[in-house]
């Protein structure tokens, strides 16, 4: 029997509604629909009436061009109501050989954790074992020993936050089966091993905000939003020039670069009243002041943190012309552009694998993880251990009979 997975990606210009279905043969992408945003800022909801229309609107489209029903999806959460400690568990082992169940109590004991009422479980991310107070274990299993013990990431989020996007998605028609945490779904799309393990940089730029995170050693290290994104551009160009919006989008969309040239070409705009010419070093000028800016911010992220090995840019306004080099000029290491990767090539996702995707495609892969590993019957330990190592969790924590889930909501 095939499952049908849909996963929604609400952002601040845009929402993604990725659907498909996980068969006996495996995972198969139907297609993507992508509509305009309304009633979000800063990736929070302003307007509830107006975000639950424009959902609808991708729900609509979708159900009319692949003939389906879409009613609950997998969506993301990020921003400034997230939370995430540290916390340690233990069991004891007397002198066996460690099994499923003692890995499973020792987390189970990290999580026992007091979560105030304004917050929500997202995950329980195991970090690392210890064993008679041996630390810097993987994976136990099969070990010997007498205590087993645990470090955890506890990720919480506030209600209220939660509470909003599940209205607007209700209002419709909308069931949300699961919120997953926006840094492990980019990590699951365009983060390679190697990347994860050394040190990187990954930097989500959207329209209204920047999500930065950090991961190392196979593990997030630091997580911040920055209320700075594409839009922010735009609205430069647009009191600077003195245009439209939408003009100063057109511009920055076809001529916009973060390097300055200093061009002597003019190129014509559409003002309110008439069409004028302005200087293209001009519009480099105030793209290049807005965009150092940003970067500066990133940087200020990043005082205080273990060396990194490089930077991973994403998002709609990852692709502005130069804006790649610029930061690696001002950060002092490589940089490069991500792309979703991993997925079988279908003609009806032709030109979709763009760094405006990633997030919905990441959601995509934990999504069908997560199905594959429930038509196994159950999770073994030595997945879950190595998931966690590669933050291929799906939110919150329910432990029974032998198999750990990562889950917060009931599906």
């Amino acid at each position: 029997m095939a499952h049908e997975i849909n996963c929604l990606d609400i952002g601040t210009t845009k929402i993604n509604l990725l659907t498909g279905r996980l068969t006996a043969s495996g995972p198969e992408l139907k297609g993507l629909i992508t509509v305009p945003s309304k009633g979000i800022r800063k990736g929070v909801i302003i307007d509830m009436q107006e975000a639950s229309s424009s959902i609808k609107d991708a729900i609509k489209e979708a159900e009319k061009r692949y003939s389906i029903r879409v009613d609950s999806v997998i969506t993301a959460i990020s921003g400034s109501s997230i939370q995430i400690i540290e916390s340690y568990g233990a069991t004891g082992i007397g002198g066996k050989k460690i099994r499923d169940k003692d890995v499973e109590n020792a987390i189970n004991s990290a999580g026992s954790v007091y979560i105030p009422l304004d917050r929500e479980l997202l995950h329980i991310i195991p970090v690392e074992f210890s064993l008679d107070g041996e630390s810097g274990i993987k994976n136990p299993l099969g070990m010997k020993g007498f205590r087993l013990e645990v470090k955890v990431q506890i990720i919480t989020a506030l209600v209220n936050h939660l509470e909003n996007l599940s209205g607007a998605c209700e209002q419709a028609g909308l069931r949300i089966k699961e919120f997953i945490f926006k840094p492990f779904a980019l990590q699951r799309a365009i983060l390679k091993d190697e990347e994860i393990e050394g040190g990187v940089l990954l930097v989500d730029i959207g329209g209204g905000t920047t999500d930065i995170s950090i991961f190392k050693d196979r593990r997030l290290i630091s997580t911040e939003t920055i209320p700075v994104g594409g839009n922010h551009i735009t609205n430069d160009l647009a009191i600077g020039l003195k245009i439209p919006v939408q003009e100063a989008e057109r511009l920055k969309i076809k001529y916009g670069s973060a390097v300055l040239r200093n061009s002597p070409d003019e190129i014509e705009i559409d003002s309110l009243r008439n069409k004028r010419t302005v200087s293209l070093g001009i519009v480099e000028e105030i793209i290049y002041a807005r965009a150092e800016e940003l970067i500066s911010l990133i940087k200020d992220s990043m005082k205080g943190l273990p060396g990194l090995c490089g930077t991973v840019i994403t998002g709609g306004s990852s692709l502005l012309n130069g804006l790649d080099s610029l930061i690696e000029s001002l950060l002092g290491m490589p940089v490069r552009i991500g792309y979703p990767e991993g997925f079988r090539a279908s003609p009806v996702l032709s030109g979709m694998f763009i760094p405006q995707n990633s997030l919905v495609f990441g959601l995509w892969k934990m999504a069908t993880e997560r199905k594959r590993s429930d038509k196994n019957w159950r999770y073994r330990i030595e997945d879950l251990i190595e998931w966690a190592r590669g933050l291929l969790n799906t939110p919150k924590t329910l432990l029974k009979g032998g198999s750990l889930c990562l889950s917060l909501k009931n599906s």
